[in-house]
């Protein structure tokens, strides 16, 4: 049901692809059992945060104040856009790289699981549920 939802919007997408990104955000929450889902861009350079599910607005708009950013180890995100595979945070309190404390504490998460989200083997975003 996930797959078919996120390929049903992706297919009557034209230009605009923000709902595409809300339809993943939604869809790998409900998938994973979260309770939210971040979905972000990288054009190469930089990460872009795309939409999310699960959020209170206040909680979306710290985030989007953060962004974007260069990749590095502050953030989940950053982490599985540099390494190209799944990367994981059991507590962000104990890990000594991350840096979005203030987004986990807005958000009320303390673990978080990110993808990438790769294209010819490059990645272009990650999909962050905590």
């Amino acid at each position: 049901m996930a797959t078919s939802d996120v390929l049903g919007v992706i297919s009557r997408a034209t230009t605009d692809m923000q709902p595409v990104f809300g339809t993943i955000a939604k869809s790998a929450a409900l998938l994973c059992r979260a309770r939210f889902c971040h979905v972000f861009r990288f054009d190469g350079e930089l990460i872009y945060f795309a939409d999310s599910y699960g959020l209170t607005p206040e909680a979306a708009e710290i985030i989007r104040r953060e962004y974007p950013m260069r990749p590095s180890r502050a953030t989940i995100s950053s982490r599985a856009i540099l390494s190209g595979t799944v990367e994981q945070i059991p507590d962000v309190d104990a890990d000594p790289e991350y840096q979005h404390e203030r987004i986990a504490r807005a958000a009320g998460y303390a673990s978080l699981v990110a993808a990438p989200m790769l294209k010819n083997g490059l990645p272009i975003g990650a999909i962050v549920v905590g």
